[in-house]
């Protein structure tokens, strides 16, 4: 004969002596209550505010393997890295990207108008430029960037100010026939709906400046065929409506 085993500290309305399967356990156990704003309650909500699956995906699944670095650093700061490799000579790639003038002729996708306010001393540095700019999503960037470093064809710098601040700096290097570019850009939105929605919208915005990255690769590859003397296409241009900008 088995005596049984009693616990000699039971919940309260448990028989102590109940194995935890017998009818008594079951019957007295106490209700698991899930508390309140859990992840599934918060998931519901979302679904109720973001009903289409698609834009759920680009929203919160949205950072994938393939999008530039993104480190949150406040509440509207973006830590993004980019980086490019293309059949050129670092010569040839710093020498369009050094051509701020014409930005908007061979990247049109992203920048809309160029405005030189200052030409700035030698090699450019303390040259200021107001841009309006665009991505894939429907909204137009204002802003100025002044050159703090030219050190062609190897590491340039600048300095934004406007609907977003912070800096930027690209390094090149060459790598047998293939030019390496990389760009860091570390700025904190300015403009008042980045800087608004930046908490619940972080990676559509992230995607957007991947986005725009990825034009200006197709567009660099293309005018460095073009300042060949090779007969190229257009570049990628700006998709969504945008606001118009004057001239």
């Amino acid at each position: 004969m088995h005596s049984k085993r009693c616990d000699p500290e039971p919940s309260m309305g448990r028989d102590p002596c109940a194995s935890a399967d017998s009818p008594s356990a079951k019957a007295a156990a106490p209700a698991v209550v899930r508390p309140r704003n859990s992840r599934r309650d918060q998931d519901s909500m979302l679904e109720l505010y973001l009903p289409f699956s698609s834009f759920r995906k680009a929203l919160f699944i949205g950072c994938s393997s393939q999008l530039p670095i993104i480190l949150a650093m406040g509440t509207s700061r973006y830590e993004f890295q980019t980086n490019w490799s293309l059949n050129a000579t670092i010569e040839e790639v710093s020498a369009i990207l050094e051509d701020i003038e014409h930005l908007s002729n061979w990247w049109p996708s992203v920048y809309l108008r160029v405005e030189i306010l200052d030409q700035g001393g030698e090699k450019g540095v303390g040259k200021r430029v107001r841009l309006w700019t665009k991505g894939w999503l429907p909204y137009t960037l204002t802003w100025t960037f002044t050159v703090t470093e030219n050190r062609a064809p190897h590491r340039f710098s600048l300095r934004a100010e406007g609907d977003f601040e912070g800096s930027g700096h690209w390094y090149l290097w060459q790598d047998a026939d293939q030019a390496k570019v990389r760009f860091d850009w570390s700025i904190a939105a300015q403009k008042p709906l980045l800087k608004t929605l930046t908490p619940l919208m972080r990676p559509l915005f992230a995607k957007n400046h991947e986005w725009a990255m990825q034009q200006g690769l197709k567009s660099l590859e293309l005018e460095v065929l073009r300042r060949r003397g090779e007969q190229v296409g257009a570049p990628p241009q700006p998709t969504w409506p945008h606001r118009a900008v004057a001239a």
